[in-house]
């Protein structure tokens, strides 16, 4: 009689919906219709005994499969299981007795693992005894993954992916989602673990400038600067901070600025009430360059945009040049709100 593995659901499922962003014009309602409002898939936490990691995936044996949806943001073809399958009989075996499980394969990025590993990890933190996050050897290069971890003393242990390991009890985090839909208990608790109590009224104005970054930048960063400065924003590099400076620094702050990027994603550290700009791609409906529409929503910020002429439609690989007149009248408004 093959065993069922236990679940716990942790978060119900719900409808989100998202306030609109605060200069919303009718006339962009193809770019936001589909995001207004969203269902979100329910959070629960599975109990498996004796399962295998292999590579980057979780293999259960009573039935035997890939346990791909817990492990990768897009489903396995058949050639990627088969892979798996034969790498779970040709490859030296680990035995680990506890272990959790938090991520999948897109957590290295930064954005990724602040808005959907870490609040996957942090919201089983009361179910872990002396099961500690599995987290791949490749990741020790990330220093936001270590830091994170030991700010919210979560418990980790790197493995070499070229080893297979048999778990005696692994306890499994469902995915949050697909890129974008959030949980919002989770995103708050989150946000709530790392800004701790808040001693005076956040007053600091910030422009996440990308210049020092390989791709997607401002093609007229100096201009761009320029009026930020003009209206009392800090400019800073986020990639010079360690992350429990960037922590201090976002906590005291009352609006965040940036373009479309992994930076915005420490609007998780400023405290609830803030206003975030993001520069968009101008006509982007695409379901991933809504992320920071929907976080700022799900944590209780005002959300501001601009749509700016970009390289590529393709948000991810484009270079921006920001309109310097649609910017300061967005300033401004978010002065007088």
């Amino acid at each position: 009689m093959p065993s069922q593995p236990q679940l716990l659901r942790i978060l119900p499922t719900y409808i989100s919906e998202r306030k609109k962003p605060i200069n919303y014009q009718s006339s962009d309602f193809e770019i936001f219709k589909d995001y207004f409002v969203k269902e979100i898939k329910s959070f629960d936490v599975q109990t498996f005994k004796n399962c295998i990691l292999v590579q980057d995936s979780l293999l259960t044996k009573h039935p035997l499969k890939i346990q791909d949806q817990l492990s990768h943001a897009i489903p396995f073809k058949c050639t990627a299981k088969l892979k798996r399958l034969a790498l779970n009989y040709s490859r030296k075996v680990k035995y680990i007795e506890k272990a959790a499980w938090g991520i999948d394969n897109w957590s290295d990025n930064y954005f990724h693992w602040m808005g959907e590993a870490l609040p996957r990890m942090y919201m089983m933190k009361d179910l872990l005894q002396e099961h500690p996050f599995l987290l791949p050897h490749s990741y020790r290069k990330l220093r936001f993954v270590q830091e994170s971890m030991e700010l919210l003393d979560l418990p980790f242990l790197f493995y070499d992916p070229k080893i297979n390991y048999k778990i005696g009890e692994l306890k499994a985090g469902s995915r949050m989602g697909n890129v974008g839909e959030f949980q919002q208990t989770a995103l708050q608790q989150l946000s709530k673990a790392f800004i701790g109590e808040i001693q005076e009224k956040p007053f600091r104005k910030i422009y996440i400038s990308r210049k020092d970054a390989q791709y997607r930048k401002v093609l007229n960063e100096p201009e761009v600067e320029s009026v930020f400065s003009d209206f009392g924003y800090e400019i800073q590099v986020m990639e010079k901070f360690s992350l429990k400076d960037q922590v201090n620094m976002i906590r005291q702050c009352s609006h965040l600025a940036g373009l479309h990027g992994a930076g915005l994603s420490n609007m998780i550290f400023m405290p609830e009430g803030g206003k975030v700009l993001e520069f968009r791609n101008m006509g982007d409906s695409w379901s991933l360059s809504q992320s920071f529409f929907a976080m700022a929503s799900d944590l209780g910020h005002e959300y501001y945009y601009t749509l700016n002429p970009a390289t590529s439609q393709q948000t991810g690989f484009a270079d921006f040049k920001i309109n310097l007149e649609k910017l300061k009248q967005v300033l401004k408004l978010m002065a007088d709100n």
